[in-house]
């Protein structure tokens, strides 16, 4: 049917369209998958780019074309810490856009000095709908969040 990329944090795959089914494996956000069957019972029948098939809620998934086609074009960022905040703003007090786990997607937009002063930088991210995000710098935790 078409391409879709996780939108939500999280998405379980699962053997059979229920959620007390058993669970095959899990999406991240920003990964992509093939839909191969969806109906209105709000389930899709995937196949994840890794080659697992199953079940998985519509509601958590991108399916409009142009935006899952962009999507792909986009240079990537894989999670390393165990979640990242990405800001409407770079600063501290901005809105929430969402949450990441370890092992999500983020687009790669450039590295750009931002943040509450010049010595805390961070990073443009674009998420799955094209908007850009902020990822503040995580000053003294002597770790990358992002690689």
């Amino acid at each position: 049917m078409g391409l879709a990329t996780l939108r939500t944090d999280y998405a379980p795959i699962f053997e059979k369209p229920s959620g007390a089914s058993r669970r095959l494996d899990e999406m991240l956000y920003g990964m992509s998958a093939q839909i191969i069957q969806q109906d209105d019972s709000g389930w899709c029948y995937l196949r994840t780019e890794y080659g697992i098939e199953g079940y998985s809620p519509a509601s958590g998934l991108e399916s409009d074309v142009k935006v899952a086609s962009a999507w792909r074009k986009y240079k990537k960022m894989t999670v390393l810490a165990p979640y990242i905040d990405v800001l409407a703003e770079p600063n501290l007090e901005a809105q929430r856009l969402l949450s990441v786990p370890r092992g999500g997607i983020g687009g790669r937009r450039r590295l750009a000095k931002s943040g509450l002063s010049q010595r805390r930088g961070g990073l443009h991210l674009r998420v799955v709908s094209g908007r850009i995000g902020n990822r503040l710098a995580d000053a003294g935790r002597g770790r990358r969040a992002l690689e």
